[in-house]
């Protein structure tokens, strides 16, 4: 990854400078629009911990959440979220930010989130799908994606490079999109948004 590149010279790392911000841009038929954050941040968290999937600690990232939320930030927890409920809140809420937390996985064919069913059952949600679900969203402006593989490309021959959730989310028209391309940390990835709501809030760009 290239946020572990290490500057020898200047004794620092590079990604961790805010006038250094470091982000990936797909080559794609068309130009992403710059849209600007506005005051107040709405953001959806969609949680979902199945049953038979290991176990997260998702009430307490919630109450992270909640905490990273405070002035200037509005955070709606959609609990055990399903795709179906995903969908009618997205289009209901005039959000601004997609939080999704739960489970990741890459396979052959390509990448996934764990969604749940009514009845708690997991529910592997392709990244093309996820990208219909946030179809025609205008308000939003950037997806989260606090699961292990979601920025992970899939191996193997004549795999497409966009086959990964992150990257069909921009593929689709997102503009902007943060995953994870490794097995993830919980107690970092709590710190890590916390700050970031946090930047935001205080006008810094996304890629800053």
């Amino acid at each position: 990854p290239w946020e572990l590149m290490y500057d020898d010279r200047a004794g620092i790392f590079p990604c961790l400078s805010p006038l250094n911000p470091l982000v990936r841009h797909l080559d794609l038929s068309r130009t992403a629009e710059r849209l600007p954050f506005s005051s107040p941040i709405r953001v959806l968290v969609a949680a979902a911990s199945p049953q038979g999937a290991a176990l997260l600690d998702l009430p307490c990232e919630q109450e992270r959440m909640a905490v990273a939320g405070g002035t200037g930030v509005r955070v709606k927890i959609l609990e055990q979220a399903s795709p179906l409920a995903l969908r009618q809140e997205l289009l209901a809420g005039s959000y601004q930010i997609l939080h999704f937390m739960g489970h990741g996985l890459v396979e052959k064919g390509g990448g996934g989130l764990l969604f749940t069913t009514p009845d708690a059952s997991p529910l592997p949600v392709s990244g093309e799908t996820l990208t219909h679900l946030v179809q025609g969203v205008s308000t939003l402006r950037l997806t989260i994606l606090n699961a292990c593989y979601s920025a992970a490309i899939p191996g193997g021959d004549g795999i497409d490079a966009l086959a990964g959730v992150a990257t069909a989310l921009v593929k689709g028209g997102q503009t902007a999109d943060h995953g994870v391309q490794l097995p993830l940390q919980e107690r970092r990835t709590l710190v890590f948004h916390g700050d970031l709501y946090g930047r935001l809030r205080a006008g810094l760009p996304i890629a800053a």
